[in-house]
């Protein structure tokens, strides 16, 4: 081998044993000093508290005959009264605030898990309406119903249990959730019927009207369902933070009204 071709190979040998260059550490290339992704564990137990801000809406499908038969029990003139009460959907802002606690399982990338939450947070309508007037002729008789209704709704504390689906990407955790819900309503609506007999007394003159009122309460606890959507935020061991929006719906029970809740809301907690 001439001495050329052994300065080359020594050469070439020397370069690999060198070690790494300014350019290489700048590209990250030694091995040495690679940065490792950190790891996030998304499982296990956790609780927390949060606070947000709800709009609430009251609506109160079928009871208006309920009203009718309060104020005009078992008389003809029922379904007037009833046709004659309207009622229109309130609505109420409120700032709710309480707890949530569930448990987390994790597969692979895909978070699944059981959440309960509670929340406080007072909303109150009180509506009036009317004096609305109809004449419908029953049985061969003309009547003239007319009815001025008011109405005060609230809820005060709900809560609900639901599945959970996340996903685990590093820091954070987008996830949306599924569950049923259930709500402390209280309330009243009254309502003034007057109802005249327009056969008798065309044009119902004074003192020809029969004057008579029916009230309802609405309190106890309604059901219903809720659902959501949010996403974890965990950027210290065992603590993270939370942004999230929830509907939930209470169905028209007995007298109470149907009530719809729309909450977005932030929060944090600490796993265990």
């Amino acid at each position: 081998m001439s001495l050329n071709r052994v300065l080359a190979v020594g050469l070439l040998a020397a370069s690999f044993s060198q070690p790494a260059t300014a350019a290489d550490y700048l590209r990250g290339a030694y091995a040495g000093h690679q940065q490792q992704s950190q790891t996030v564990d998304w499982a296990g137990y956790y609780a927390g508290a949060h606070v947000g801000i709800a709009s609430s809406s009251f609506d109160y499908p079928g009871l208006p005959t309920r009203l009718a038969t309060s104020a005009w029990p078992g008389a003809e003139v029922i379904p007037l009264v009833a046709e004659t009460i309207i009622l229109g959907r309130t609505n109420k802002m409120m700032t709710p605030l309480g707890g949530f606690a569930g448990i987390n399982y994790l597969w692979d990338d895909v978070v699944l898990g059981v959440e309960a939450d509670y929340s406080h947070g007072t909303a109150t309508t009180r509506s009036n309406f009317g004096p609305y007037a109809l004449m419908r002729t029953i049985n061969g008789t003309n009547y003239v119903a007319q009815t001025t209704t008011s109405s005060t709704g609230s809820i005060k504390d709900w809560g609900t249990i639901r599945a959970r689906v996340g996903y685990a990407s590093g820091h954070f955790m987008p996830y949306a959730t599924i569950g049923l819900a259930m709500g402390m309503m209280g309330g009243r609506t009254t309502t003034i019927a007057d109802v005249c007999n327009a056969t008798l007394n065309p044009g119902c003159p004074p003192g020809t009207v029969a004057t008579r009122t029916g009230s309802v309460s609405h309190g106890g606890i309604s059901y219903g369902i809720a659902a959501g959507a949010g996403i974890d935020m965990q950027f210290f061991p065992n603590t993270f933070l939370r942004a999230e929006y929830q509907y939930v719906s209470f169905v028209n029970s007995g007298n109470r009204p149907e009530v719809v809740v729309n909450t977005a809301r932030v929060g944090g907690g600490v796993k265990f």
